[in-house]
């Protein structure tokens, strides 16, 4: 948990509660950290997947996964803060 307490540093985002984080099916090299505040993971075929707070990370399965698309859309159930890795940099994808 040294990324919580500051060790790294990684890219900051706000959001306002109801406000979209990321959407199922868009593209997706970044998983993201929540730093505070709190988001509910939902998708179109699921329904509601379950809420997520401070430490806890998603969007890694979009980074991970051979397409590399959003598997869920989270949204801000309150004032949300998440830090971003992208993957990037790292973690180019082939196109073969």
């Amino acid at each position: 948990m040294g990324f919580l307490r500051g060790s790294w540093h990684l890219p900051t985002r706000r959001y306002e509660a109801g406000e979209a984080v990321v959407t199922e099916g868009e593209p997706g090299d970044e998983a993201f950290l929540i730093r505070s505040g709190r988001c509910r993971v939902h998708s179109r075929s699921a329904g509601d997947i379950r809420e997520l707070g401070p430490g806890e990370v998603f969007g890694e399965l979009a980074v991970l996964s051979a397409d590399g698309r959003r598997t869920s859309s989270v949204s801000a159930l309150t004032a949300l803060a998440r830090s971003t890795w992208s993957a990037a940099p790292c973690c180019a994808r082939s196109s073969g």
